[in-house]
């Protein structure tokens, strides 16, 4: 009994720890979020210099946490400020994937302000959203 008890405890955490949904942590945003930091390694995600706020030149990298798992499908970024939109592919993304991140483009942050990013899959359904400011 004991250890069918132990396999049906393991299995609940497994899918507590798997799920988009829920709480991040402290490395990880909560289900929806995205952070902001001065750089994102690309092969563990693990993002540094965590900020809401950059000088202006500064490089901005991105740590999103999908509000669902990646189907396969390609998904958008689309960058609100600076007076204008921007929205850049992000590609094919891997199904199941639920957490992505990578350097935002400069070109696409030169203007001080507020600037709204999301990540969007092709119906225009927002898979998370966050915010940063440029300092002048």
């Amino acid at each position: 009994m004991v250890p069918r008890l132990l396999a049906i405890l393991l299995a609940a955490w497994l899918l507590a720890a798997c799920s988009t949904g829920g709480s991040g942590s402290s490395t990880v945003p909560d289900s929806g979020v995205i952070w902001f930091g001065s750089s994102i390694d690309a092969g563990s995600l693990v993002l540094t210099g965590r900020a809401s706020s950059f000088p202006r030149g500064t490089p901005v990298a991105y740590l999103a946490h999908l509000n669902r798992l990646s189907t396969g499908e390609t998904l958008g970024l689309a960058i609100l400020g600076g007076g204008s939109i921007t929205g850049n592919s992000l590609g094919q993304i891997a199904a199941g994937q639920g957490l992505i991140g990578q350097p935002i483009d400069a070109i696409d942050i030169t203007s001080p302000g507020t600037y709204s990013v999301s990540i969007v899959d092709a119906s225009g359904t927002h898979l998370a959203d966050g915010s940063f400011t440029v300092n002048p």
